[in-house]
């Protein structure tokens, strides 16, 4: 399978601040968690397009750096909403642009999920 510029991205981001990225079969379609005391993420084998894939490993890191710089305890909505804000940060800074309008619905389909922990 031919890497796109994205996975590209992904790969040395992820290798110059020391974050694991495994696939794991057992998520979803436009599925990825991870684990911030481990530094690393999981991702699907399955996205709906990379701008999606790259909007979830950025979320991803949003909720390492969270954890890492975090002094005080979360409820799961905050959490959420700092890791998101963090992507779009991440992604202004590095694509110099804001979340397409795909990975901005996407975003707000998540968080409307937690809209109710």
């Amino acid at each position: 399978m031919r890497k796109t510029k994205i996975d590209i991205f992904i790969s040395e981001y992820c290798r110059r601040f020391r974050i694991k990225i495994f696939t794991d079969p057992k998520l979803g379609k436009d599925d990825g968690l991870c684990y911030p005391t481990l530094n690393e993420i999981h991702l699907s084998r399955k996205y709906s397009s990379s701008k999606i894939k790259l909007a979830i490993v950025l979320h991803e890191i949003g909720h390492i750096k969270v954890e890492r710089d975090s002094k005080k305890p979360y409820n799961i909505f905050e959490c959420e909403l700092m890791a998101w804000n963090h992507a779009i940060c991440l992604h202004k800074k590095y694509f110099d642009k804001s979340f397409s309008k795909t990975q901005a619905e996407y975003m707000i389909k998540c968080l409307r999920g937690y809209c109710r922990s």
